[in-house]
């Protein structure tokens, strides 16, 4: 009895380690989950000093920081935020006595690591590659593809249109950010087949709307 229990109990574990591989596989890169930046809505974090939010998953720690909040109409508030994640600040690290970057993540108008914007997408030529969605505090969310649909969807339910310009992310409440065409350009993080596309109108579901400009001679440098 106790050895028809023990090999029950072995094939059970065993089962259970094959699922949760199967599962873990579903997921594009091991890095997109161990190096994600920003903040993950499905895990805690810890917090010493107010601003301050350390994900002890990944071990990156993240900075929010809000510097003007303008009341808008029906709730759709104008927020300027900035950013610092840990995550973004390198993106390969060499041992030669002692650890060191030896490969600088991308270096914004703030800084490496910083980030100051309404929002960006990284659109992908390729359909083999998803669209990645970053967030203003620095949080990316990937759009997998949708069956029989030429729509993408993320984790949290967004719905993404990356067929036609302006490309439009609607949010669970209603919300939709409209993206630019992509005007080439590059980051460290997404290469070919990706395009960096930034974000250029909110819009709520009554109809108020945020529309962002930016300066001609720096792309990512709100106007």
């Amino acid at each position: 009895m106790r050895k028809t229990l023990k090999a029950v109990v072995i094939s059970l574990f065993f089962f259970l380690f094959l699922l949760s591989a199967s599962v873990f596989a579903l997921d594009i890169d091991p890095g997109e989950i161990y190096e994600a930046p920003g903040l993950n809505p499905h895990r805690e974090t810890l917090s010493s000093i107010p601003n301050e939010h350390i994900d002890p998953f990944t071990g990156g720690i993240t900075l929010s920081f809000e510097d003007i909040r303008l009341p808008g109409n029906g709730g759709l508030d104008l927020v300027i935020q900035r950013t610092y994640n840990s995550k973004n600040t390198c993106n390969e690290y060499t041992y030669w006595g002692g650890w060191g970057c030896s490969k600088n993540d991308e270096n914004t108008w703030l800084g490496y690591g910083w980030a100051l914007h309404f929002g960006r997408l990284f659109r992908s030529d390729n359909f083999t590659y998803p669209h990645i969605i970053e967030m203003p505090d620095g949080s990316r969310h990937t759009a997998y593809h949708k069956i029989n649909d030429s729509k993408n969807i993320t984790k949290d339910y967004w719905i993404l249109d990356a067929v036609n310009p302006p490309y439009v992310l609607t949010l669970t409440n209603g919300t939709k950010i409209y993206y630019d065409n992509d005007l080439g350009g590059s980051h460290p993080d997404f290469n070919s087949p990706y395009g960096v596309c930034r974000a250029t109108r909110i819009q709520d579901v009554n109809g108020n709307e945020i529309n962002i400009v930016y300066n001609p001679t720096s792309g990512q440098m709100i106007a």
